[in-house]
């Protein structure tokens, strides 16, 4: 399923609802095979909820690669790290707050080498949309569609969850 899931994602086809159960590292394996297979010099960006997840994420990944880093508001003073995200990162784990701030509007969705060596876009805990979209706790959620037109045409937006029944495609999320 994971080899299926990874094919159409390399072959720009959006997901709105990818629910990786069974193997504990599906989700893993979906978001490491992507960076893997998008090419040389392109990378995946994952939207996560929580920055403790984030980080858990990002150094299960270093752990036998791909390049992974994790860029939120904790971090994003560092210029080393937004050096790495230019040169040599595959997967970059980002908190939704950092993902729609103005830092990274200007330091990423301005300048097209990053916006062209994008090759998908994953988030992470999607069902937290529906959970956390709708109250005060993350309503961040809701201007996600907002970085669709910052991203090339061809850039393929999976929303992962462990959880099915999720009902967010209805909303225009993506």
């Amino acid at each position: 399923m994971t080899g299926r899931l990874i094919s159409y994602t390399i072959f720009c086809k959006d997901m709105m609802e990818c629910v990786c159960r069974g193997h504990r590292f599906s989700k893993s394996l979906l978001l490491k095979g992507t960076a893997k297979l998008v090419g040389k010099g392109q990378m995946v960006f994952v939207i996560c909820p929580l920055k403790s997840l984030e980080r858990d994420q990002m150094l299960h990944a270093q752990e036998k690669g791909p390049e992974a880093l994790a860029i939120d508001e904790d971090t994003e003073k560092s210029p080393k790290l937004w050096e790495q995200l230019r040169t040599t990162a595959q997967i970059v784990y980002l908190s939704l707050e950092m993902v729609l701030s103005d830092t990274f509007r200007n330091k990423v969705w301005k300048g097209t080498r990053i916006r062209r060596g994008l090759g998908a876009v994953f988030v992470d805990e999607a069902h937290c949309i529906d959970e956390w979209g709708e109250d005060d706790f993350q309503p961040q959620y809701r201007q996600l569609s907002t970085i669709r037109p910052l991203c090339e045409y061809d850039v393929p937006f999976i929303a992962c969850t462990r959880k099915g029944g999720v009902v967010f495609s209805e909303r225009g999320v993506f």
